[in-house]
């Protein structure tokens, strides 16, 4: 179909869904305010056939914009899919990316009864500036009288208001299968969003995975952050973390050993080689807290447009734990030649043969003004002989 079907229309439906039993992915354009009747009826039909001791193989329904896709950003207004068992148990999945423009904000039309009446089978959720309280609201309301299926939740809080940011918080309580929940803290210099980050991280920090915290002037508001998550033990369960500031600021060295304890490998005794060079464990380690059952190392670090001094940058990169780490991101820092050198000083420290890491992003770096273009060439093609799966973006 290539425009919203009108509920004339949903006899037409019905019959592709019956004479087609091997249908398997029905893509259905909709307008924001039918979606909710399209889903209803679609789940309906597949529950009929199956009472009647006939099968169907439709397990994703799809409903997009009628527009189609929106022209600046490339991609559907709002795509939501569906997959129903043979025991006629939807197990329904959403995926709604809301962030289309600035000038398009998401109203009380657009979709509130999907949320309204199947807001308890959501299973991934990603919202960006324009999901609006109505949405959180609905979203709260749907999961009031069933436990939520939630398992996936990327989390941008900046326009809900406070009493709509409880309605959030109470879903996360709620969702007892949520197993990925990233948290994206941008904007950090106005008092407002720092506000919303302390109550965020002082409800959740302990489950998040992710974390992405961004803003100009970053001196003020790191300071707020360390107190709040002073270590990586406030955060054991994270596999992605990320800073940045466009202003470019020097980082101070206190706020560079924080870093390094973010980054860090769990503080308790394990092999040697699992420790920074010049960071040895220490007898005080043995009184930290049990979390090695939840603990999990960093997958995904990303530190841009920063500037450190370089003693600073061997402090950072030999804190660095290697073991699971993926994606390496010093996009627009000071990085250069000599940070290289101790990178790849530090990697070749590890007793195993390989690390996973799979991409090293040096773009606007200082590396890219290097007066040793053929000594950078050795030293990364060293790296790529620990790391074979390494792609270094310039």
């Amino acid at each position: 179909m290539k425009q919203t079907p009108r509920e004339s229309d949903e006899a037409l439906i019905v019959d592709i869904i019956c004479h087609n039993p091997k249908l398997y992915h029905a893509n259905i354009p909709s307008h924001g305010e039918r979606s909710n009747d399209i889903v209803k009826l679609v789940t309906s039909t597949t529950e009929s056939i199956e009472q009647e001791g006939s099968t169907t193989a439709l397990e994703i329904l799809q409903l997009t914009d009628s527009e189609g896709y929106s022209v600046r950003n490339e991609r559907p207004m709002t795509s939501i899919s569906g997959s129903w068992s043979l025991g006629g148990d939807p197990l329904f999945y959403m995926d709604t990316d809301i962030e289309i423009d600035d000038d398009n904000p998401i109203d009380e039309k657009d979709i509130p009864g999907v949320f309204r009446q199947y807001g308890w089978l959501i299973k991934e959720l990603f919202t960006f500036h324009n999901f609006s309280d109505s949405l959180a609201a609905l979203f709260e309301e749907g999961t009031r009288s069933t436990i939520p299926r939630l398992k996936r939740l990327f989390f941008n809080p900046w326009s809900l208001t406070p009493s709509r940011l409880d309605c959030m918080d109470q879903v996360i309580e709620r969702a007892e299968h949520l197993d990925y929940f990233f948290l994206s803290l941008q904007g950090l210099k106005d008092k407002s969003r720092r506000d919303k980050a302390d109550r965020l991280l002082r409800r959740h920090a302990n489950k998040l995975q992710g974390l992405a915290m961004g803003g100009n002037t970053s001196n003020q508001w790191i300071p707020h952050i360390k107190a709040l998550i002073p270590g990586r033990l406030s955060l054991p369960e994270l596999t992605e973390f990320g800073l940045s500031d466009f202003d470019k600021p020097y980082l101070s060295r206190a706020d560079v050993q924080w870093l390094a304890a973010i980054v860090a490998p769990l503080p308790t005794p394990c092999p040697p080689c699992l420790f920074p060079l010049h960071t040895p464990p220490t007898s005080s380690s043995a009184a930290l807290p049990d979390v090695s059952d939840t603990w999990t190392p960093l997958t995904k670090f990303s530190l841009r447009n920063f500037q450190l001094w370089p003693e600073d940058w061997r402090t950072l990169i030999e804190a660095v734990d290697f073991t699971a780490l993926e994606r390496l991101n010093f996009e627009g820092a000071n990085f250069s030649f000599e940070q290289l050198q101790v990178l790849v000083n530090r990697i070749s420290y590890y007793t195993k043969p390989k690390i996973p890491l799979e991409e090293l992003n040096l773009r606007n770096t200082a590396l890219e003004d290097s007066a040793n273009p053929e000594t950078i060439s050795r030293l990364l093609m060293t790296l790529k002989m620990k790391a074979p799966q390494l792609t270094i973006i310039m």
